[in-house]
């Protein structure tokens, strides 16, 4: 790896990294760049390499886990203090993310870009943002803000931006661990995760589809737009898909179906039939609860290039349901579902353009931020009307 850096004290903090890591069984594969410009770091293929068979490979021994370590935040810069100070090696590479992140003020931009201390005197709106993805970390961001306690949020958020969790078998608790290098590899959703090999034990990022002199990405995991905003700060309006909001949806029949926010059920090929094989990670967990109820777990609204995702899951729902499979009987339920699923998302996001007239008016929301709700509200409406166009279309 060539590193591209015009900054010296960060270049010598980088060689040092990758030095560190590769005598200690890291691979760093040669024909890759790792360039900082306008405050982000990226790395890219060199000219003349694509599809290069391996990027990067680090074995997982080396990631330091942040239990490891108090973190704490003067004047925008991070103080990191060992606890454990036997694991030496790991905590050298700790010290020298710290002092890169530091010298590149990561805290200064994710200031600017964090969507909960940005909206921290909104918090009704940023509850109403959030609802739809209620987790425990969410709830703990809004707790933190509630207490005002404005420091740590910053901190907290900043770095479970840069782990990931990871637990070596089913007995064992997960850890969230600081990724060296591997955290400079930019999202896009349609490129392949980071590939955990449990028997090397290492983590890496592999072959993928990529042109010559271009930069390399690694997909998070398969978020949609508001699912980046909140946990990366940036809205990713090229996700192929926009989750719905919870919801229930009451039938005719006195059944009410309520959509979740739990995640999908995971699948390989052999598992599903060919039809649904293109949209196997979008298929929800699916649960009849009694004669009155049934749960679905996730639900993916999908464009133009899945059209038939959010349909082919509606007709598992009503084959749980046990209504008839004829198109006379079904398709009429079926597509009142799919309507009703899509007005209520449009007004969702529709009610969010109408709250967001105080943040651009208030001077602490930074201009970023402002710039980012605009883009993912616009972007979600016309999202969700592209889809009802195609529903219109294809009513029958």
């Amino acid at each position: 790896m060539v590193l591209q850096i015009k900054n010296i004290e960060i270049q010598n903090k980088l060689s040092t990294l990758i030095s560190l890591l590769s005598s200690n069984n890291a691979y760093f594969n040669e024909n890759l760049n790792l360039k900082f410009i306008d405050k982000e770091f990226s790395i890219y293929a060199k000219k003349g390499h694509a599809n290069l068979k391996k990027y990067i490979e680090i074995p997982i021994d080396l990631l330091p886990c942040i239990d490891d370590y108090e973190f704490e935040l003067e004047e925008e810069q991070i103080v990191c203090k060992v606890k454990n100070k036997s694991i030496t090696l790991q905590n050298d590479i700790m010290m020298i993310m710290v002092d890169i992140y530091n010298l590149s003020h990561k805290v200064s931009f994710h200031k600017q870009s964090n969507l909960f201390y940005n909206l921290k005197n909104h918090l009704e709106f940023l509850k109403l943002l959030t609802h739809s993805r209620k987790n425990e970390k969410i709830d703990k961001c809004l707790e933190l803000l509630k207490n005002r306690q404005y420091s740590k949020l910053l901190m907290e958020t900043f770095l479970s931006s840069r782990t990931f969790s990871y637990k070596k078998d089913n007995n064992q608790n997960s850890k969230q661990l600081i990724l060296p290098v591997l955290d400079f590899l930019n999202h896009k959703i349609t490129k392949k995760g980071f590939k955990i090999d449990k028997y090397k034990s290492t983590i890496a990022v592999e072959t993928d589809k990529v042109e010559s002199s271009s930069q390399l990405y690694v997909c998070y995991n398969y978020y949609d737009s508001l699912e980046t905003l909140i946990y990366y700060g940036f809205s990713d309006i090229s996700s192929p898909v926009l989750f719905s909001i919870p919801m229930k949806i009451p039938l005719s029949n006195g059944i009410t179906i309520e959509i979740e926010n739990f995640g999908f059920r995971k699948f390989s090929d052999e598992d599903v039939s060919k039809v649904l094989l293109p949209i196997k990670n979008l298929i929800p967990k699916i649960e009849k609860i009694d004669n009155k109820k049934i749960v679905v777990s996730k639900l993916a609204i999908p464009n133009k290039y899945l059209p038939l995702a959010l349909r082919h899951v509606i007709h598992l729902i009503l084959h749980e349901l046990q209504i008839d499979s004829s198109a006379e009987v079904r398709l009429p339920i079926l597509q009142a579902i799919e309507k009703y699923i899509i007005e209520e998302n449009i007004r969702y996001y529709e009610n969010l353009n109408q709250k967001t007239i105080s943040i651009i008016n208030d001077t602490e929301v930074s201009s970023y931020i402002k710039n980012q709700l605009k883009t993912l509200i616009s972007s979600n409406i016309m999202f969700l009307k592209k889809y009802g166009s195609w529903f219109n279309n294809h009513a029958k």
